[in-house]
């Protein structure tokens, strides 16, 4: 029985290890994101805005990044356009895809 029993605690241990090791790594994916969209500045209000202001958007590329797992590139340059297109509107955001296929590059290099 205390065989079962340390076996069970174990698992359990393992368990939450594991889901806490899963959070650290969302969330350094999160802020690695953060840190290029942030220096990048696509719609440029963090010279007046508050830090956070784009953390929706991050939250939304670091979602879809952790769903596709291999995503290209491209597709991430273009997942990044319509999240910011989306956002603040084709009428704030001006889409330039070399930037974002830039920033694409410079996300997968830093988070891959």
């Amino acid at each position: 029985i205390l065989g079962k029993i340390q076996e069970s605690w174990l698992i359990v241990k393992f368990k939450k290890y594991n889901k806490k090791e899963e959070i650290y790594k969302i969330k350094k994916l999160e802020n690695n994101i953060k840190e290029i969209i942030d220096f990048w500045d696509p719609i440029k209000l963090l010279s007046f805005a508050p830090q956070d202001e784009y953390d929706f958007e991050i939250k939304q590329i670091r979602n879809k990044m952790l769903i596709n797992k291999d995503i290209k590139t491209d597709e991430l340059a273009l997942m990044i356009q319509t999240v910011f297109k989306n956002a603040f509107g084709e009428d704030v955001y001006y889409s330039d895809e070399n930037i974002e296929f830039d920033i694409a590059k410079k996300i997968l290099k830093k988070c891959i």
